[in-house]
């Protein structure tokens, strides 16, 4: 196993809270670097692209730490908990998420979306468990695309090459996610575990490789999706309240919907991700 790329001062000590954010070279993960920073936190940043990374942030920032971390891999997952290991963590903002355009595996021969987006969310999780300080908050995005999807399947169930559909393996991704977390705060009850529905915001994540479509969505569809910024917001309040076991959206908390609610399905999601750390 390798050792996390990493820049920072993560060996110095902060009186200030620390806070983990994935996903964090996207759209969204840099309004969120930038709020939480502007809001007195200790920010570890991770996310696949290290060159990327350096580029959108300047060095010299003492409450910024850089970190590798594909969470498509288990091997980056481990380096980066063995990295942060033993230092308290206020807060986890699970934000990474990609849509593959292409029927793609991991090492581990996963489809690449779902290992992304739910497994390499919930390894993660549950491997900085133990640096989660009582009463921290633990975040993951949902997405509008749950509806989409149901939670009366079996997820870990591999799609079929020709049967391939990046909207709903996008969607199924989500939608474990979602219920994973509903189980996490039933079982984590020292912890704030919530979700957050972003809505449609301007990111990258909206282009689908198709260029008639692409085009069509940049003049019609983007002036009228949200910002970032606003994409965030749901998700800032989440953070800051003191309920756990909701779903914020439009920066309030609600009861998950009952499309996405599961307690069996869910169970079973988090028992089988026991067996995978």
């Amino acid at each position: 196993m390798g050792r996390a790329d990493w820049r920072g001062p993560h060996s110095i000590p902060t009186m200030k809270p620390t806070i983990v954010i994935t996903g964090a070279t996207g759209a969204m993960g840099r309004a969120a670097v930038a709020s939480m920073l502007n809001s007195g936190w200790h920010v570890v940043a991770a996310c696949r692209n290290m060159d990327k990374m350096r580029t959108l942030f300047s060095d010299g920032n003492d409450d910024l730490e850089l970190c590798h971390l594909d969470l498509s891999c288990k091997a980056s997952i481990r380096a980066f908990v063995d990295a942060i290991k033993g230092r308290p963590i206020d807060a986890l903002w699970n934000n990474a998420g990609t849509l593959m355009h292409h029927y793609c595996l991991n090492d581990e021969g996963m489809d690449l979306t779902f290992a992304t987006n739910f497994v390499g969310t919930a390894r993660l999780t549950m491997g900085l468990l133990p640096m989660l300080n009582d009463g921290a908050s633990v975040l993951s995005t949902s997405s509008l695309s749950c509806y989409v999807s149901t939670s009366h399947r079996d997820f870990f169930a591999l799609p079929q090459h020709r049967r391939y559909r990046r909207i709903q393996a996008y969607a199924d991704s989500k939608m474990a996610l979602t219920l994973w977390c509903q189980e996490l705060a039933r079982r984590e009850q020292r912890l704030k575990v919530n979700c957050a529905d972003p809505g449609v915001v301007d990111t990258d994540i909206i282009n689908l490789g198709i260029p008639v479509i692409d085009w069509l969505c940049d003049r019609l569809a983007r002036p009228l999706m949200r910002s970032p910024q606003q994409g965030i917001q749901s998700a800032l309040a989440a953070l800051h309240s003191d309920v756990s076991g909701y779903l914020f959206r439009n920066g309030r908390a609600l009861p998950f919907p009952h499309k996405m609610v599961n307690p069996e399905v869910a169970s079973r999601l988090y028992d089988r991700m026991l067996t995978l750390l």
